[in-house]
């Protein structure tokens, strides 16, 4: 009993160290996914709560690949929030966040946990999200991440996903090894727009065409404005320097909510 008691003292320090206390219109929710083996699980409700008030779920694909899902805790057409996450135990083993989509109805993150020397593992981990104030104006975010696309691959800037055919919204293309561009795809269109983030409303605003950028155009730091082929106004910003053929295009993009 005291065993079970110095746990609940630990973890309830963790998440209150981890979550603050919400403002008035926020949503919140957190959980400690103390199961690092099982496929898919419901964390146990004392060390876990949303504001929802809908169970929090999560999901094991693969070592050290989770995905937590909190229920009615999405913005239903208003993307954005804030997720932390922490490596919990007494091992050298950290998490990190691959993306979120918060824009349907449940608040959903994709998580990598990885050991001391950078190979996946499994571990178990505190999770928190949150939304300052959901009826902020101004443009609202449907998904945000980086993306690794290799060369010859697509992706899917809607949802952050590599390899999304038919949803993809631009191509890694490579005609010869020094021939390659970006090129939109399933009825996206692009503009190259300088060095200098413009927002949702400068791309709105740029010339957004179906032309393909040649890979040499693009040099780190440069940023391109998409309309996704659901509609939806995006930014990305090339990360790294295209390596030679077969090389990889590295990218931080923003998708906007319609």
């Amino acid at each position: 009993m005291a065993g079970k008691l110095l746990l609940a003292g630990l973890v309830g320090a963790v998440l209150a160290f981890t979550l603050t206390s919400p403002a008035e219109g926020q949503v919140s929710g957190y959980a400690w996914a103390d199961d690092p083996t099982s496929a898919n699980y419901v964390p146990s409700a004392l060390y876990a709560h949303s504001s929802a008030g809908r169970p929090i779920r999560i999901s094991r694909s693969g070592v050290g690949t989770y995905t937590a899902t909190f229920e009615g805790l999405g913005g239903n057409g208003r993307a954005g929030g804030h997720v932390q996450v922490t490596a919990y135990g007494p091992g050298s083993e950290f998490c990190k966040i691959v993306n979120w989509n918060s824009g349907g109805a449940d608040f959903i993150v994709n998580i990598r946990c990885y050991g001391a020397q950078g190979s996946p593992a499994d571990t178990r981990f505190t999770v928190m999200v949150a939304w300052s104030d959901q009826r902020a104006s101004g443009p609202r975010t449907h998904s945000t991440a980086s993306l690794v696309i290799p060369q010859t691959w697509t992706a899917d800037l809607d949802e952050g996903v590599v390899g999304a055919e038919p949803q993809a919204d631009i191509w890694f293309e490579a005609v010869t090894a020094t021939e390659r561009y970006v090129t939109p795809r399933n009825g996206a269109v692009l503009a190259p727009v300088g060095t200098t983030s413009v927002g949702r409303d400068g791309c709105a605003n740029a010339a957004l065409t179906s032309a393909r950028i040649p890979i040499g155009d693009l040099p780190v730091g440069s940023y391109v404005c998409v309309r996704t082929n659901e509609g939806r106004f995006s930014q990305f910003r090339v990360n790294q320097p295209v390596a030679p053929s077969p090389g990889e295009l590295r990218i931080g993009y923003t998708t906007w909510a319609q």
